[in-house]
């Protein structure tokens, strides 16, 4: 039976690999690699987990839930900023547009929740009004006494077809002749509002 390795001829090799190896330098060197190697996996496992919450662990014979629930709203982290700027000016008006784009009614809810508030608040000794100016179409029938006092339906009067009347008085109210008659006439085509 004969030897896979030539014992003699492989510890003449590695003989000088023996000295490196045993060599305080080595010793240094390869423990500073691995104090970066763990700093470095330890640098990871940190902003992972800093980026992740965990709120409930299920184990199938156990259940262990973390009472701190951080999912506070802007407007609840906020909540002391927003009273003290009412408290302080005398703003009592909020006008809020275009939250119909989101399509989403939680919206509302929460800002109804947040009028309620401030107008229950001791804090501030009036009334604050929100103003929503929104499409009609955003809210079913039912929805819309839910979320508002009071509903005004804004028509709008000027179209395509109209708006070549309305922008000629207007001009002659102002004295102008800035535009020729066929510019204006282009123009009335795009005009929607004034």
């Amino acid at each position: 039976m004969g030897y896979l390795f030539k014992h003699n001829e492989v510890s003449k090799d590695f003989s000088e690999m023996k000295d490196v190896i045993d060599s305080s330098y080595f010793k240094y060197s390869s423990l500073i690699i691995s104090l970066l190697g763990f700093y470095y996996i330890a640098v990871k496992l940190v902003r992972i987990f800093n980026n992740s919450k965990l709120n409930k662990l299920n184990i199938p014979s156990a259940n262990i839930e973390i009472g701190d629930n951080n999912d506070k709203s802007i407007l609840n982290h906020h909540l002391d900023e927003i009273l003290y700027f009412f408290e302080v000016t005398d703003y009592n008006t909020v006008i809020i547009e275009d939250l119909d784009r989101f399509n989403d009614t939680e919206i509302f809810t929460k800002l109804r929740e947040l009028n309620n508030l401030l107008n229950g608040s001791k804090q501030i000794n009036k009334k604050i009004v929100f103003i929503y100016a929104i499409r009609d179409d955003m809210f079913q029938d039912k929805d819309r006494t839910k979320f508002f006092d009071f509903i005004i339906p804004v028509i709008p009067i000027i179209n395509p077809s109209n708006s070549n009347e309305i922008i000629k008085n207007k001009l002659k109210k102002l004295n102008s002749k800035i535009f020729q008659q066929r510019i204006l006439l282009m123009m009335f085509l795009f005009l929607l509002k004034i």
